[in-house]
């Protein structure tokens, strides 16, 4: 076997089979740096099953290509949207919520990752927290506490 490490490639051979693997230089942000990044944000406080009803008819309207579901925090409550174009579009607006908020706040997130986090969550309500559509959003319960990154669009 030989290795060999190049200017942004590590390449592997062995006889007649060749792997390259192209190195990528990157930095993931702490957790802690994430959990800072939500503090002093809005809090929201929803019933656990209308929040996991609304995205579980989300991830029904979502693709492999498309899991992102646009989510609007508001003094109303919150809002969530889909447009996909080979699907066709859903939305539902102001779902209650108590939300604790200065100025409204639109970002997407994932709906598979929302999912997991509300099917392990035994409370009744979910509290979130979010600063901003770039901020991450997160979830505490009395079991759990997550967060999401937004995903851009």
């Amino acid at each position: 076997m030989a290795v060999y490490m190049g200017d942004g490639y590590t390449k592997l051979s062995t006889g007649k089979s060749k792997l390259v693997v192209k190195n990528v230089d990157c930095m993931f942000p702490r957790t802690i740096d994430l959990v800072e990044r939500a503090r002093g944000g809005s809090i929201i406080t929803t019933r656990k099953e209308d929040f996991e009803t609304v995205i579980q008819q989300a991830a029904t309207m979502s693709t492999r290509e498309l899991q992102s579901v646009v989510v609007e925090f508001s003094e109303k409550g919150m809002s969530f949207s889909i447009f996909n174009p080979e699907v066709g579009d859903y939305e539902q607006k102001n779902i209650a919520a108590k939300c604790e908020i200065g100025e409204n706040i639109e970002a997407a997130f994932n709906t598979r990752f929302i999912g997991e986090i509300l099917s392990v969550t035994k409370s009744e309500y979910v509290v979130m927290r979010v600063k901003n559509q770039e901020s991450p959003l997160y979830f505490f319960a009395d079991n759990v506490e997550a967060f999401i990154m937004p995903m851009r669009i």
